[in-house]
């Protein structure tokens, strides 16, 4: 099963074109993104955040503003499987996995709706903080999460995770994406769920995969 929790973010886009600088709009959405995913994240139990950012796809996929967006995440790490791959890679993972077509549906999103037209590309991170100050961030951010949507949905997690990472050509990315999927789990478990999964691995293939 798995759980899609759905944010609303209007009422902050709408405070932030009021009070803030709109070269700082992209960077501070960004900012509250990650703190109520990191919210929800430590309400459902969870450890860490997973995101998809390339290095340099993007205005705010910088190194300096990648820099400013974490800082506001305070107590998980946060991991990007695809922060060296190109836009080539992505797409060529994203069609092997079915999720393409719909990634590619035609409708305006928050992004493309209040994108600046100067975004700052190298942000200083206090500059950022004065913007920020001049809303009630934490109100903000809390009365957020609260209001979230949670669906859940049945798959089949196993499967997804091997046809995920065998699409992925880089074998040191493929290899540090499966550890941090297993990392809470035992070697006999993974190959049980493989099994359920209908994907025959053994153990010692699992630990060969482990090790590699």
């Amino acid at each position: 099963e798995v759980r899609v929790h759905i944010v609303s973010l209007t009422h902050i886009q709408e405070e932030l074109a009021k009070h803030c600088n709109e070269d700082y709009f992209t960077l501070l959405l960004r900012r509250y993104m990650m703190t109520i995913a990191e919210r929800v994240a430590k309400y459902k139990g969870c450890t860490a955040l997973v995101t998809g950012e390339s290095l340099g796809q993007v205005a705010s996929q910088t190194m300096q503003a990648l820099g400013v967006t974490d800082s506001c995440v305070k107590d998980m790490p946060v991991f990007r499987p695809c922060i060296g791959m190109d836009k080539e890679e992505i797409v060529t993972i994203s069609r092997k996995m079915g999720a393409f077509e719909t990634s590619i549906q035609p409708y305006e999103d928050c992004c493309t709706v209040f994108t600046p037209k100067h975004p700052k590309t190298k942000p200083e991170l206090d500059k950022v903080i004065a913007e920020e100050n001049k809303l009630d961030f934490a109100a903000l951010a809390d009365e957020t999460a609260r209001l979230r949507q949670e669906l859940r949905m049945e798959l089949n997690h196993a499967r997804c995770v091997e046809e995920f990472i065998g699409h992925i050509p880089n074998k040191m990315h493929r290899n540090l994406l499966l550890r941090q999927y297993v990392n809470c789990q035992t070697v006999p478990s993974i190959v049980n769920s493989l099994r359920k999964a209908g994907i025959d691995r053994s153990q010692r293939q699992v630990e060969r995969m482990l090790n590699a």
